[in-house]
């Protein structure tokens, strides 16, 4: 069965009404698009017909049709909710919701009078509304680097796609309450922030953001799609999530806790008594073959017989070896970077070389995917520390 292109439903909600023998029918018709909204237009109609001795329904959703129910609400089985659905179903609809609430008039319709009357209240609503069709649409999510998002806007215009939501990113992620040093340049990336952001004109004290935060400057830079916040985090400031409220624009962003003591027991620093072994990631041990090749990267080759190229070496290949490495008296591990390198191959002496050795950073918050990213990176330590092995992180700052 190949899957529908588009489907049609009602462009309005829409209300009509139909009497017999002194029952009157109110029907209304609504445009829904997921089940748990239907409740909400329930209740809006028991509001409205709060003396109506029944409010019986029908909806059907989704592109397929597959999603529908029916209620008599107290009606003989049978005879409210399916005549309903059955007027939803002759007019090829979905994402439809059609509600009847009756008012008993004192005589009895019997079944047939009641599907009768359900059936054309029903139907008397959707004619009254008009019929659109929309084209199914399907969700993608992208994962690319940021030098990349003009050239991934101009495919998606070419493809005459739209973007539904955009994540921003914050850099840093999070900071810290209790520091000497209140200073703190956060930077905000989005497509076209600096263009959704108003201008402000702010005196030397600043402007407060938030509870204990005080915004500085915004600096913008020739790419809209980053400025760069000054702000000042005052030294009572209390632990939390703040929400900065630039006119449209919302950031919500969290500030930590420090840690109260000194560093001197909870962060152990390298030593002279410790044997340093070091190693590239990349050469060491491939114990994860699942990550060798990452979709989307921009090099996407791996070959052990070529020595400018990725072999596929991981946390997971260090992490079953720690025992051979206690065994040897390690008491440190220092890994060539393992900052993400999402590069093209590079032009080097005469050769197209990878950037196994993890020297050419393109995003220093996330650790390379083929190395295990931020989780493996996390299960290596926990792993290392409990053999008593440290970690020393390598950074190559071009």
């Amino acid at each position: 069965m190949s899957t529908p292109e588009s489907y049609n439903t009602i462009g309005q909600a829409s209300t009509a009404e139909f009497k017999d023998r002194g029952s009157k029918f109110i029907a209304h018709a609504y445009p829904i698009s997921a089940v748990d909204e239907f409740k909400r237009y329930i209740d809006e109609v028991k509001k409205l017909h709060p003396k109506a001795s029944h409010h019986c329904f029908a909806y059907r959703i989704g592109a397929d049709k597959n999603i529908f129910r029916v209620s008599d609400d107290g009606e003989p089985s049978g005879t409210a909710g399916k005549p309903i659905l059955g007027q939803i179903d002759s007019k090829g609809l979905t994402n439809t919701l059609v509600v009847v609430s009756r008012y008993f008039g004192g005589s009895l319709l019997g079944v047939p009078g009641l599907i009768n009357a359900y059936k054309m209240a029903a139907s008397m609503a959707l004619q009254v509304t008009p019929v659109v069709r929309k084209d199914i649409e399907m969700e993608y999510r992208l994962h690319f680097d940021y030098t990349r998002i003009n050239e991934v806007m101009r495919v998606i215009k070419q493809r005459g796609s739209r973007v539904v939501s955009q994540e921003m990113q914050l850099f840093p992620s999070n900071w810290f309450t209790g520091f000497k040093n209140t200073k703190l340049q956060l930077i905000v990336h989005q497509q076209g922030i600096a263009n959704k952001m108003p201008m402000y004109k702010l005196s030397p004290a600043g402007m407060k953001l938030a509870d204990g935060v005080t915004l500085k400057m915004i600096n913008r830079v020739d790419n809209p799609n980053y400025v760069f916040l000054d702000l000042v985090i005052d030294k009572n400031a209390k632990p939390g999530v703040r929400t900065f409220t630039f006119g449209p624009v919302q950031i919500k962003y969290e500030l930590k806790a420090k840690h109260t003591d000194n560093g001197k027991t909870r962060v152990l620093g390298v030593k002279s008594e410790d044997f340093i072994y070091l190693l590239m990631p990349d050469r060491f041990s491939n114990g994860d073959l699942s990550n060798d090749i990452i979709k989307g990267y921009r090099d996407e080759t791996i070959d052990r017989s070529n020595k400018f190229s990725r072999h596929g070496g991981d946390f997971k290949g260090v992490e079953n070896h720690l025992d051979y490495l206690n065994q040897l008296g390690v008491t440190a591990i220092w890994m060539t970077p393992v900052i993400e390198n999402n590069t093209s191959l590079m032009r080097e002496w005469g050769n197209s070389v990878a950037g196994y050795h993890g020297y050419w950073f393109t995003d220093h918050y996330q650790v390379d995917k083929r190395f295990g990213g931020n989780d493996g990176y996390l299960a290596l330590s926990n792993a290392a520390h409990k053999k008593g092995i440290k970690l020393v992180q390598d950074a190559v700052y071009n």
